[in-house]
């Protein structure tokens, strides 16, 4: 959390883009519903043509701010990533530096184990952490403004939400799967690449040593019957 809070401005930008996006994603869905009963169900001969055009509007202005709201949320949370991860970079260089020159190999097993894990931090907890806020922002803004509009839809909207949630649940565990199934063959490829190159590397010196004591054996045997004739 003090990574975020290094980046305040950054952060609380995040949270208010998180806020936009959590309340105008109910309210899209809300106008888009009162259109299509307007031209749909009722074939906009019941419904006034003003209150209509007005849903028509209200419609398109929330889902040209959610969709704002949405490309926001991305680069903003690119963008706190970065700045995250280099003072996360800054405090482990700290504390490596501070190891005495004795233990060297161990600075640069933190140094690797540190580059090899810094993903993980990413995917672990930044995206948990973001994402436990959103969807607990979208949960209560979809209660408050669906029970403010239509208390009915309160059902609905807390299926879409739960349904959401499940989604995400699902996809991120198939992808921490086949990122973990990724990093696995690439770590198998790059063993079985040096086991390869260690292995003709030993066969080239082999074969090329005894290349060369046949070689000097028989330079020397010339030398031997030049000498003695």
């Amino acid at each position: 959390m003090k990574y975020f809070l290094k980046n305040k401005l950054l952060f609380f930008l995040l949270i208010i883009v998180f806020i936009i996006n959590a309340t105008t994603s109910p309210l899209s869905l809300y106008f888009a519903g009162k259109m299509v009963q307007t031209y749909v169900f009722f074939n906009s001969q019941i419904v006034d043509q003003a209150t209509s055009n007005l849903n028509i509007i209200l419609f398109f202005v929330t889902l040209s701010i959610n969709t704002a709201s949405i490309l926001s949320k991305r680069y903003l949370k690119i963008i706190l990533l970065r700045r995250c991860t280099f003072n996360l970079r800054e405090d482990v260089s700290k504390g490596i530096s501070r190891i005495s020159l004795k233990k060297l190999g161990e600075k640069l097993e933190l140094n690797s184990l540190y580059t090899n894990n810094i993903e993980q931090v990413y995917n672990s907890y930044f995206n948990e952490f973001t994402n436990f806020i959103f969807y607990s922002l979208l949960f209560i803004s979809s209660l408050v403004v669906v029970s403010i509009i239509w208390i009915h839809l309160l059902w609905i909207s807390m299926i879409i939400v739960t349904l959401g949630f499940l989604v995400n649940r699902l996809s991120k565990k198939y992808t921490e799967k086949g990122y973990l199934l990724e990093q696995k063959s690439e770590s198998e490829y790059v063993s079985n690449a040096s086991k390869s190159f260690n292995s003709y590397k030993t066969f080239w010196l082999a074969n090329n040593r005894s290349f060369f004591v046949q070689y000097l054996s028989r330079i020397f045997s010339i030398f031997q019957k030049k000498k003695y004739h």
